[in-house]
């Protein structure tokens, strides 16, 4: 919050360095500016890439105070990966209850506070995944863009411990 509102005041200090701003070049005419954007002077004030600033800036533009007042208050630090899925929320009540969700811990991130908000509401997302879910996620989808050749390779390599696994589950030894 603290950058957004920094960069509404260097921008309005230096209108110049608005994205669009009038620069021109030496075909146009227009007069050129030494000044920085804001992101590239923050960015080289912080020591920071300036797509770090624009993702914070971005996170601090859309926070209101009332809900940033809570998510500092979490138990859980709130990452800016968090604060730039919140940014992503168009509807108040979704940002509403993912904040909820985040202050109070009862998820790891936004991302499955998102989750657990459309699953609430009927919206068509999966809960989130526990690690098994994910693991096995993940094999499928190698599998299913593996080429045939890639998989023969494989089974022959791993058929056996498959094959064993097959066993074990069908309860013969």
């Amino acid at each position: 919050m603290f950058l957004a509102e920094r960069k509404r005041v260097y921008e309005k200090l230096h209108p110049e360095a608005k994205q669009g701003g009038a620069r021109g070049n030496q075909h146009t005419g227009a007069w050129q500016t030494d000044t920085m954007s804001f992101c590239h002077a923050t960015a080289e004030k912080f020591g920071v890439s300036e797509r770090h600033v624009r993702r914070m800036v971005s996170a601090g533009e859309m926070l209101q105070s009332i809900d940033a007042q809570r998510l500092r208050a979490s138990d859980r630090p709130i990452t800016l990966n968090d604060l730039t899925e919140l940014a992503k929320i168009g509807e108040r009540d979704e940002r509403s209850r993912v904040v909820d969700l985040l202050a109070e811990g009862k998820v790891k991130s936004a991302k499955d506070a998102r989750r657990t908000y459309a699953s609430e509401n009927n919206r068509g997302v999966m809960p989130p995944m526990n690690n098994t879910e994910k693991t096995w996620t993940r094999l499928l989808d190698a599998w299913n863009r593996t080429p045939k050749a890639a998989r023969r390779t494989f089974l022959e390599e791993r058929g056996d411990e498959v094959q064993a696994v097959l066993n074990e589950m069908r309860g013969d030894d």
